[in-house]
């Protein structure tokens, strides 16, 4: 892999902390072995700015960018994060990974051709890896915080209340990231047995249209509904025993980027028919074998004289797409990379196959970033997915 050394306005940031929602965020690392891994103790991780912290709306040199994907205009912002600081013999003090840098990319996706902005340049987002972390079996109290997966996040019984009639207790979890902001969704539990499932109306009570007064045509003024399952997305929670005083967690899960590919360097794009070629970088990209009806292509990368890779991408229908391009395990079908050097999809999204030919997209000079990692442009800063 080749890495470029940018020149840009964050020289003189010392110290910081790399965030991806992808939220990304840079922190600050005193330089670590390039093998060892990334240690934790001591950073402030998941603690938020004080709630009376200043904010600045407009500062020299942040940038907010609106780049054109290939099926979409996105809105990419950045900004720094100073938490958990505080003054001692006159001097201010910045805890570890106190101060980072913060760039949005929200809707961000792979083989759409979408763009990143950080540290004030844009990279193209080619490609990720995810996982799912489990959590099972934890008893908490009101504040209590259960780690995920590496420990850099937690689920947080944030709240216990009473929004209920009488005295039936609901619990809402958070999620709290890296960077010390709440997951967008909160996850309210309740197990009381005087509160019915909600899964039982889920079909309607069967009620007719009109206005009822209490005891008709049942006791609908008891009724409160709830349930002790909450979710967002691919992210949920299973609770039992909410009390006035904590709950056990059953099981929990939310996804996270194990990690990803990013270059700065423009995309080769072209439509090959069969045993036609392109240059992409230090490699040659040549299409054996195109079918258009059966929406199959075979593709080479060629290091000199030689073939180090291969895959037959396709066939595909419509429901390929029902997922995509979240699917890691349909995005595989798609895509071909070799030492994580160059990487190349088929154009699924504008015109796969046209004319005999199919349409690839090819990316060089690419960089590999576990979760976390060092970023690798200047080894003082930890590259963190804030998802």
């Amino acid at each position: 892999m080749k890495h470029r050394k940018p020149v840009s306005i964050w020289r003189i940031l010392m110290v910081v902390a790399l965030v991806l929602p992808l939220l990304v965020s840079l922190s600050g690392v005193a330089a670590a072995q390039e093998d060892e891994p990334i240690d934790n103790e001591g950073r402030v991780l998941m603690k938020p700015p004080a709630r009376d912290a200043a904010f600045v709306a407009d500062m020299a040199g942040f940038k907010s960018v609106v780049d054109q994907s290939f099926v979409r205009r996105l809105s990419l912002s950045e900004g720094l994060v100073i938490r958990q600081s505080y003054i001692e013999d006159g001097k201010i003090i910045i805890p570890p990974s106190g101060l980072y840098y913060t760039t949005r990319t929200p809707l961000t996706k792979a083989l759409q051709g979408d763009r990143i902005l950080i540290l004030g340049d844009l990279y193209y987002f080619v490609d990720y890896s995810t996982r799912i972390d489990v959590t099972t079996d934890v008893d908490m109290a009101l504040g209590d915080c259960a780690p995920i997966g590496d420990g850099s996040k937690c689920w947080e019984l944030s709240s216990i209340s009473f929004s209920f009639a009488g005295e039936i207790p609901s619990a809402t979890f958070q999620i709290l990231k890296p960077s010390g902001n709440y997951y967008g969704t909160s996850f309210p539990v309740i197990t009381s047995d005087l509160v019915t499932p909600k899964t039982e109306i889920a079909e309607g009570n069967g009620y007719a249209a009109g206005s009822y007064p209490p005891g008709e045509p049942d006791d609908w003024q008891n009724s409160y509904y709830g349930y002790h399952v909450a979710t967002s997305g691919q992210t949920y929670i299973v609770a039992e025993d909410v009390t006035a005083t904590g709950v056990r967690l059953v099981e929990a899960a939310t996804g996270a980027i194990s990690s990803m590919w990013i270059t700065a360097e423009d995309p080769v794009a072209a439509s090959l028919a069969a045993d036609e070629t392109m240059e992409v970088g230090d490699y040659v990209v040549r299409v054996a074998n195109v079918d258009s009806e059966a929406q199959t292509v075979d593709v080479e990368i060629w290091e000199g004289d030689e073939v180090v890779a291969s895959k037959t991408f396709g066939p595909f229908d419509e429901d390929f797409f029902d997922y995509m391009p979240e699917d890691p395990v349909a995005r595989e079908t798609v895509t071909l990379s070799y030492d994580d050097d160059i990487y190349v999809h088929l154009d699924l999204y504008r015109e796969p196959f046209q004319d005999g030919a199919a349409s690839l997209v090819a990316y060089y000079d690419l960089v590999r970033m576990e979760n976390p990692d060092i970023w690798p442009y200047d080894d003082r800063f930890i590259a963190r997915p804030d998802t």
